[in-house]
């Protein structure tokens, strides 16, 4: 028999154990901070506060970076390659990396892009080529889509451009 007594019991339990993965979690990130520090600079953008690099000299690229991925994800050894002949703007996308996002905004491919235009506008970056990897490919089409004056052409990298399903 269920008694209110194994109801509390259960309740501290769970309590206990939730509060030790928040502690866990808060160490952890404490750890990836100090041993991958933000290196680029921000700006405040819509609430959020934008993670980003702005390198190199000559005709504009901006790379957006995919699901479960942060700048460096282009900056190991594409930035030194591109930044010559390029400036070359890299951004964390809003709530990724060390770019946040206030907790009221959404997530959507079309609020990231309406997030980034805004960032373009900030930086005073006008029409540049737009690189998307994976996720960063359908914002980069959801930015020429829906803010076609602020992208002077796109190159997509294996972009999530169809929904899936399920098998």
């Amino acid at each position: 028999m269920i008694t209110i007594a194994w109801i509390v019991g259960v309740a501290v339990l769970l309590g206990a154990i939730l509060g030790w993965l928040a502690r866990y979690s808060a160490q952890t990130a404490r750890r990836v901070e100090e041993a991958l520090p933000p290196f680029g600079r921000f700006i405040e953008v819509d609430g959020g506060r934008i993670h980003y690099l702005d390198e190199g000299a000559g005709p504009a690229l901006l790379l957006i970076h995919g699901l479960g991925g942060q700048m460096r994800n282009f900056t190991y050894s594409l930035l030194e390659m591109l930044k010559n002949d390029y400036r070359v703007v890299i951004l964390d996308r809003p709530g990724s990396g060390y770019s946040t996002r206030p907790p009221e905004a959404s997530a959507a491919i079309s609020a990231q892009a309406r997030t980034i235009a805004r960032f373009m506008e900030a930086l005073g970056r006008t029409r540049p080529l737009v690189v998307g990897h994976s996720l960063g490919g359908a914002i980069a089409l959801a930015l020429a889509l829906n803010h076609p004056e602020k992208v002077g052409g796109l190159a997509l990298i294996a972009p999530a451009t169809h929904s899936q399903s399920r098998v």
